[in-house]
């Protein structure tokens, strides 16, 4: 029954209980088990079996389902893991004793320890390794929490705040590494509870190292900034955009009176804006604000601040808006002016009492030159004259005296007049493209005879390549250049004066001509050197003596190289002679290289002369095959053009032999050429049957390079020697006989004698009148050819007399008026010009010089005089506003009666044309083509006299080259209209003229 029990306890679990159905079954007799006593034996062990094996089931139920959880915790703890170390910030788990449980990566990177060696470890004994006391043998600190201990209240580490108190603490301290190095950080400590009792710690922290970096910046930043705004000499005044002050500087205490404590954030413009300026101000700010609108920011303005006591002074202000968070700033910065505008009216009157003074020194300098040069002018004048007439050998070397006299005296008031017209700023430079090279020839003509009379050899050279023309001053480039090599002739008694032209690149790629004159002469002292530039100096006292001069001539060129922007400078040694050079900017940098005669050869006669030697390198730049050679019968024979130089300075050392090889060559292609100094002939006249042609000392470019090519044409044409010759003499003072009347108006009886004198040498017929008064009235009875007008006289000046003349219909409206003035500022060529005078003569006068200024206005036609004079022209019924006809008759003469029309005809055709691409070129917007064209139309112009097209051209022209190029197109529209008028005069003259 027992058993039977058993099995029905295990059915009954097995299968949920006994349901009524099986226990009926059970207690009827037939059933089975009611029965068979043995039976429930083998229900036994059923029962027992099937307990097994449902005992072994939820046993393997059980292992699978811990095994899940084993799985999914780790998992779990795998992802805080990953969590916890992707974190920036340190973090640190501790147990209840303070211990680590856990340190993430970041953690790990401050602190410098592993997580594996951190386990266990008080968290204190980690990072706060420089502040633990040892207390026992075991290591331990006495502020390090034991395993065995909970107590934290006697710690001193604020780690175990939260320990001690339970509350979560957020604090800044600072970490030691594991390699002892401080870290700088701040860290959150929360507590770790579990039902009510702390369990551990759970501490945050991050390194702060840059952060406070970046704060100390910023702290020593604004430390600069106060510094900055306290020691600047401005006041510095900053409000918002409210108007109400925020910064105000120590210098805006001083300046406006107020303390910064005392002002800070009340309205600026109730303190130191002036009451009839605050409703600008306050318009000004609120324009500014609400439209943008900018009219005095950023800008350096002048206006009346007000003090704290009311008084108004003047101040300069600059305003600078700043925009921070959206928010518009304004900080102004102020000074006061209050001194400044004191000096600025003492500087403004003293300015004025300057040009008050200039004006009494400008107006005593053309007395005094009047006075000087007038009595000069008759001296010379007379001197010329009598030089003219027969007179003995004892007389001729008197006047000789006398004009070196009157020549030294004319150069030293030149230089005195000149200086003081640089000093008085009334100079100008009057740019134009110059030959270069003619400059250097026509100093050669001038300087010859000084040189050759003391025997200095006087050369030129040239350093290839250099510009062909230069916008440049000539007379000024002259006026420094003659006075380089007159100086240089003077302080030199034996050996060579060398000018020479090249150019030099500066540091900065600039290309710059280089002019140098060298001589043999005494040179300069170191001592000299510096102040040989100065005015009114020389070497010394005893110079002046010997020399002579005024010490002005270096002052002057230098003053005039500073005009051109170049440098001037020297360089030699005392008993050795020197080298006076300047340089400046050519304006035009386009180089060339000399005209090369390929079919001519060169044979040079050695000598030991620097200009021979000079002539030896200047023909290699131009022929192709030059030789140096020591007698005449080193001459090679070629079928082409050979020129062979020879120094007369040479001839006394030549063998019979070498004279009669000389004699005999007769050669149709063979040129000898002699070269003699000037002024000067072989000593035996026999000399020049011997030679084909001669070049005379200083050899000009010019000169030689004519030589050459009339001989290349010459040989072409089967002759030896060209139908002109190319020898160069002094001049003279022969001149055309013209017979043409003029009338002379002059006070002085003096200057009328000797300006009558000299023109009546040259044929002509003069009328005097005594002062502007009587030239007007003679000029409306009798037409004349000229007027020669003195500016300086009583009743009615020269300018004044012009202008009636001029504006007055009559017989000499047009007739050219040649002013003569001892002026010495260029002001008055001006003004001459300006009322209608053609020309300016300064006084003294000198009779070559009159001559040509008669020849260039009068003598254009030889043939037929009469066609060239104003009655003439007017005759035609032509324009002289729009062509310069007096222009157009010396073009005439200077070509031939054959061709004139044919270059009428070529300027009409190519005026036509250059306007038309100009047109294009306005409406391309082509600058460079306009440019182009533009400076060819200016030279064009002037050639043919075209007046108001070549001023507008050349007005066009400067604004291309100073790349204003909007204004340039915009005055280029007025180019074609122009061009237009010019193409109907020139055809009505064409078609009118006799």
């Amino acid at each position: 029954m027992a058993f039977m029990a058993i099995g029905l306890g295990y059915l009954y679990i097995s299968y949920g209980g006994l349901s009524p159905s099986i226990l009926a079954d059970l207690s009827k007799p037939e059933h089975p088990l009611r029965f068979a006593a043995g039976a429930w034996l083998a229900i036994l062990l059923i029962s027992a079996s099937l307990l097994f094996w449902q005992t072994q089931r939820a046993n393997k139920h059980f292992s699978s389902t811990l095994a899940a959880l084993e799985s999914e915790h780790q998992r779990q703890k795998s992802r805080a893991d990953l969590i916890l170390n992707s974190a920036g910030t340190g973090v640190c788990v501790l147990d209840k004793n303070a211990k680590s449980l856990f340190m993430n990566t970041a953690a790990c990177e401050i602190t410098g320890w592993e997580n594996q060696d951190s386990l266990g470890q008080s968290l204190h004994c980690l990072i706060q390794r420089q502040n633990c006391q040892i207390a026992d043998a075991n290591q331990r600190c006495v502020y390090c929490p034991n395993n065995d201990e909970d107590n934290h209240e006697t710690h001193y580490c604020d780690l175990y705040d939260t320990f001690v108190d339970g509350k979560k603490h957020i604090k800044h301290d600072t970490f030691w590494r594991k390699d002892g190095l401080p870290v700088p950080v701040r860290y959150v400590s929360t507590p770790i509870i579990e039902n009510n009792e702390l369990t551990g710690v759970f501490i945050i922290f991050e390194n702060i190292s840059h952060r406070l970096q970046s704060e100390q910046a910023l702290k020593d930043s604004e430390a600069l900034k106060q510094a900055m705004l306290e020691s600047s000499l401005d006041a510095i005044v900053t409000i918002n955009q409210e108007g109400l002050i925020y910064e105000f500087n120590k210098n805006a205490e001083a300046l406006f009176g107020y303390k910064k404590s005392d002002i800070f954030l009340k309205p600026m413009a109730d303190l130191i804006i002036p009451p009839q300026y605050r409703a600008m101000h306050l318009i000004g700010m609120h324009n500014y604000l609400h439209a943008g609108i900018d009219n005095i920011l950023r800008k350096r303005i002048e206006i009346n601040a007000m003090h704290a006591s009311g008084a108004e002074f003047p101040v300069e202000l600059v305003v600078a808006p700043i925009n921070i968070n959206n928010s518009v700033w304004f900080t102004a910065f102020i000074s006061d002016i209050t001194e400044r505008n004191k000096a600025k009216i003492a500087i403004e009157n003293a300015r004025i009492e300057a040009e008050r003074a200039n004006r009494a020194k400008s107006q005593f300098l053309a007395a005094m030159s009047h006075e000087i040069r007038t009595p000069l002018n008759a001296m010379m004048g007379v001197n010329d004259l009598l030089s003219t007439t027969q007179v003995s050998n004892e007389q001729a070397e008197y006047l000789k005296i006398a004009h070196q006299a009157g020549q030294s005296l004319q150069e030293v008031v030149n230089n005195i007049l000149d200086f003081s017209k640089i000093e008085a700023g009334k100079i100008e430079l009057e740019l134009q493209e110059t030959d270069l090279l003619s400059i250097i020839d026509s100093v050669l003509t001038i300087m010859g005879p000084k040189a050759t009379e003391k025997q200095i050899d006087l050369f030129a050279s040239i350093d290839y390549p250099i510009p062909e023309r230069a916008l440049i001053d000539l007379a000024r480039l002259r006026q420094i250049l003659l006075n380089l090599v007159s100086n240089a002739i003077k302080f030199t008694e034996a050996g060579y004066v060398e000018i020479k032209l090249g150019g030099t690149i500066n540091a900065k790629g600039d290309y710059h001509l280089l002019f140098s004159v060298t001589d043999t002469g005494i040179g300069i002292s170191p001592s000299v050197k510096k102040l040989i530039f100065e005015e009114f100096s020389q070497a010394d006292l005893s110079t002046t003596r010997k020399y002579g001069g005024t010490g002005l001539g270096l002052a002057i060129a230098s003053r005039l190289i500073s005009m051109f922007g170049g440098e001037i400078g020297v360089d030699s040694q005392e008993g050795q002679g020197s080298t006076f050079w300047f340089s400046f900017d050519p304006l035009d940098k386009r180089v060339s290289t000399p005209k090369s005669f390929n079919s001519a050869n060169c044979f040079v006669i050695h000598s030991q002369k620097k200009s021979i030697v000079a002539l030896y390198k200047q023909l290699q730049a131009v022929c192709s095959n030059v030789q140096l050679i020591q007698s005449f019968d080193e001459v090679e024979h070629f079928d082409s053009l050979c020129l062979v130089f020879v120094d007369e300075h040479q001839l006394p050392y030549f063998s019979m032999k070498e004279i009669q090889s000389i004699k005999a060559s007769q050669k149709l292609n063979i040129v000898k050429v002699l070269i003699t100094d000037v002024g000067h002939r072989p000593n035996h006249e026999a000399w020049l049957e011997y030679f084909d042609k001669q070049l005379v000392k200083p050899i000009q470019f010019n000169q030689l390079n004519a030589l050459i090519k009339n001989c290349v044409d010459a040989l072409q044409n089967g002759q030896k020697n060209p139908p002109t010759d190319v020898s160069v003499s002094p001049p003279t003072d022969d001149s055309p006989k013209t017979g043409h009347r003029i009338l002379l108006v002059e006070d002085s009886l003096a200057n009328q004698f000797v300006i009558r004198a000299m023109l009546e040498k040259a044929n002509h017929t003069i009328d005097i009148a005594s002062n502007g008064a009587i030239a007007v009235e003679t000029s409306q009875k009798q037409a004349y050819d000229m007027i020669l007008m003195d500016l300086s006289m009583p009743v009615m000046g020269g300018l004044e007399a012009a202008e009636q003349i001029r504006q007055n219909p009559g017989p000499n409206q047009h007739t050219p008026i040649i002013a003569l003035t001892a002026s010495a500022f260029e002001d008055k060529k001006k003004l001459c010009l300006q009322i209608g005078m053609n020309s300016f003569l300064t006084k003294p006068l000198n009779m070559i010089v009159l001559q040509e200024e008669i020849t260039k206005y009068l003598q254009i036609n030889p043939e037929n005089p009469d066609r060239n004079t104003p009655e003439a022209v007017m005759q035609l019924g032509l324009d002289e506003d729009v062509i310069d006809y007096s222009v157009l008759q010396q073009l005439k003469a200077e070509t031939s009666e054959a061709i004139f029309p044919q270059l009428l005809n070529i300027f009409l055709e190519q005026g036509a044309a250059r306007s038309e691409v100009i047109e294009q070129a306005i409406d391309q917007h082509d600058f460079a083509k306009l440019s182009s064209e533009i400076h060819a139309f200016k030279s064009e112009s002037a050639t043919f006299g075209a007046i108001k097209l070549g001023e507008l051209t050349e007005h066009i022209n400067l604004l291309c080259k100073h790349s204003e190029i909007e204004h340039a197109f915009a005055q280029a529209k007025a180019v074609k209209e122009n061009w237009l008028v010019v193409k109907d005069e020139l055809q009505n003259y064409i078609a009118r003229k006799p």
